[in-house]
């Protein structure tokens, strides 16, 4: 049995889209758990009245905590031997778990997952959809996630072995990022994995959600937290040096989220560059891009704001693989 977790604040609008679309599974041995999380938009009242349409639907209500501690909460409450997480906005195709199903058992893998589909007004984008399949041991899918290589690190497009949770949890004290950790917790404790690169999940794109609202500096410390957390629990030492760039990479991006606040914090933004040089001094594996902007941050930090300020307004951000 998979137990699909999926948890809901303030979503009403898209809650029958999603279930329809679980509902309609070529594979049916499912539990569908959704998680309430304090929603004050009727969205509680719909869900039960969806528990009582089928059996495989439970609905649990709790105070609003965030979607880490509503994806706690379905860990603990699942039956299934293999879990998945969903977003409440998002549909499947069809034949989702029938595909990540087949994929585990051929290679006798413990995570199966798919590419997707970015979903914008209405019109959906597919992301790779090449068709390959890709087996992997731990080093090599780690490598992909954490080089953002082929597949990324949300949790929405796979389907795990529930044993490799059995002392993982989402941390509750982090905004964004969190899929980034607990993907780098599982895949390490994976001896294979298989990902095919076809799109059976849809992801709608969202002015609401959360982590376009969450101020630049705070996703960033974010960010750092979950990389210092990846570095310190790395099992494979062949990606300390990406792990390491990681790092320097938030270091950077911490800095210049302050630089850009209405009231920049100088004391951080010296404790960031003391940090930095630390580890530059110990050898860490800089690039010769980390070294240079390095260099200039010390140098001539006035032209580092400028300069990445004229980046950041051209560049096109690239959410996707």
């Amino acid at each position: 049995m998979i137990s699909v977790i999926i948890p809901v604040y303030n979503t009403k609008q898209y809650l029958r889209s999603c279930l329809d679309s679980i509902l309609a599974q070529t594979y049916s041995d499912l539990e569908i758990l959704f998680i309430d999380d304090g929603s004050t938009d009727g969205s509680g009242a719909l869900l039960d009245s969806f528990a009582e349409t089928d059996s495989r639907i439970r609905v649990i209500h709790q105070k609003n905590s965030g979607v880490c501690t509503a994806r706690n909460r379905g860990i603990e409450e699942a039956r299934g031997q293999w879990l998945s997480f969903i977003d409440s906005d998002d549909t499947l195709e069809p034949d989702l778990y029938e595909t990540l199903t087949d994929l585990l058992l051929a290679h006798d893998a413990e995570i199966a997952h798919c590419s997707y589909s970015r979903v914008t007004d209405g019109t959906a984008s597919p992301i790779g959809n090449t068709g390959t399949v890709h087996i992997q041991d731990r080093a090599q899918a780690l490598t992909c996630l954490l080089t953002g290589k082929l597949f990324v690190g949300s949790c929405w497009t796979k389907l795990y072995a529930r044993r490799l949770f059995q002392d993982v949890r989402f941390p509750e004290g982090i905004r964004t990022s969190e899929d980034m950790l607990v993907n780098f917790q599982v895949f390490s404790r994976a001896q294979k994995s298989v990902f095919a690169d076809v799109c059976r999940y849809n992801y709608l794109t969202s002015e609401t959600s959360s982590c376009i609202h969450t101020p630049q500096r705070r996703r960033a410390e974010d960010l750092l937290a979950v990389n210092r957390r990846m570095l310190a629990e790395n099992v494979c030492p062949e990606l300390n040096g990406i792990l390491e760039n990681r790092v320097l990479g938030s270091l950077f991006s911490c800095y210049r989220a302050s630089k850009y606040e209405q009231r920049p914090d100088r004391a951080f933004q010296r404790e960031l560059t003391e940090q930095i040089g630390q580890m530059y001094r110990r050898g860490y594996r800089f690039s010769g891009r980390t070294a240079l902007e390095y260099r200039l941050l010390r140098t001539l930090p006035g032209l580092y704001k400028f300069a990445y300020g004229i980046y950041d307004r051209i560049r096109v951000p690239n959410y996707d693989v």
